[in-house]
Formats: C-alpha cells, structure tokens, sequence
C-alpha cells in the first residue's frame, strides 16, 4: 500500500483500491498503515512495542492489586501479624504470639 500511494490521486483510493485486492475493509487498512507510521517514527503516537509492554504492565498491576486486597482481608498487611510473620520466618518455624494465640501464618 504504501508502495502504490503515488499511483493514486488520493491515500483514501489507494487504501480503498489496496483493501479490496487484499479482501481487507479500506478502515482496517487505514489504522494498520496509520500505526506502520508511528512504528516507523513518521508520526507521533504509541507503538505496538510500548502497547505490548503498557497492556502488561496493566495485567502485572491489576494482580498485584488483587493479591494486596487478599492480603488485606487476611489480616496479613496488620502491623502486628507482619512483624511476627518475620521474626518467625527469621527463626525457621512459627512461635507464638505474645499473648499465646497462634498466629496460623506457618
């Protein structure tokens, strides 16, 4: 398509005359030569590289999240329950909580 470009008076006939050779819809196309452009650096935008990366970003985000709200309703974010966590895991095995309850974190 952009090979042909200069064949035709306008982009849109060459979009619309190279979709119909490659049964594509001529908006299909467009938006497929429109991002070659801002992959090539001819214009400016998002490329399908940093789209890639945003989109897993944004998965890794949303499970992060989602494990924080578990950890939250488990009580394991609680101050005290953390710093025993650590000083038991420090210690290799589980102790009890000062006040002789099980924390049931080991």
């Amino acid at each position: 398509m952009l090979e042909t470009r200069g064949e035709y008076k306008t982009e849109f006939e060459a979009i619309r005359s190279s979709g119909a050779k490659l049964e594509v819809g001529a908006e299909t196309l467009r938006k497929w030569v429109r991002q070659a452009e801002v992959d090539a650096g001819h214009k400016p935008g998002t490329t399908t590289e940093e789209s890639a990366a945003m989109k897993i970003l944004k998965r890794e985000n949303a499970e992060l999240k989602r494990v924080n709200e578990i950890l939250k309703a488990g009580g394991f974010l609680h101050g005290r329950a953390v710093r025993h966590a650590a000083r038991c895991w420090s210690r290799g095995g589980g102790r009890p909580l000062p006040s002789g309850r099980r924390s049931g974190l080991i």
